[in-house]
């Protein structure tokens, strides 16, 4: 439906291939890459529910290992409005963050956040240009097979 989403499950198909003790830091590996392109309509990239946790318990909405501050709810610097999350789906009702929310409950046909295999849950950014696709594709050395869907 966007590329964001396109973008979402390409990171969400790569980070799948790595074994529980091995995504979380993938992801932040990615996250690193990705930020330093500076595009900071990405926020944050990628972030990790505690992270997520984190902002919505710190007034300024930082945590010390992000570089953009995001509030959780709060309009276009909100949380729902930068990253792929149930939140976005519920954005007309005030929803507190929960980790422990289970998506699959909304009857939703898609799921909008990556479950990792050691339990914890990871948000990707929203708004993705064709150009940062094509970096993302060839920094996961995906290639060929990836162009080929298009």
């Amino acid at each position: 439906r966007s590329l964001g989403l396109l973008c979402r499950d390409v990171i969400a198909d790569y980070v799948s291939k790595f074994s529980s003790s091995e995504q979380e830091k993938k992801l932040q590996d990615l996250r690193k890459i990705v930020l330093n392109w500076n595009h900071n309509w990405l926020k944050e990239v990628i972030l990790f529910d505690d992270e997520v946790e984190r902002i919505g318990n710190d007034e300024k909405g930082i945590v010390p290992e992000c570089k953009y501050p995001t509030e959780i709810i709060g309009g276009e610097d909100g949380f729902a409005h930068y990253f792929f999350s149930y939140m976005n789906n519920l954005s007309n009702k005030l929803v507190i963050f929960d980790k422990a929310f289970d998506e699959s409950t909304l009857g939703l046909d898609y799921e909008m956040e990556i479950k990792l295999k050691n339990g914890k849950k990871a948000y990707v950014a929203k708004f993705w240009t064709a150009d940062l696709l094509d970096k993302l594709v060839n920094n996961l050395n995906y290639g060929e097979e990836v162009i080929k869907v298009f």
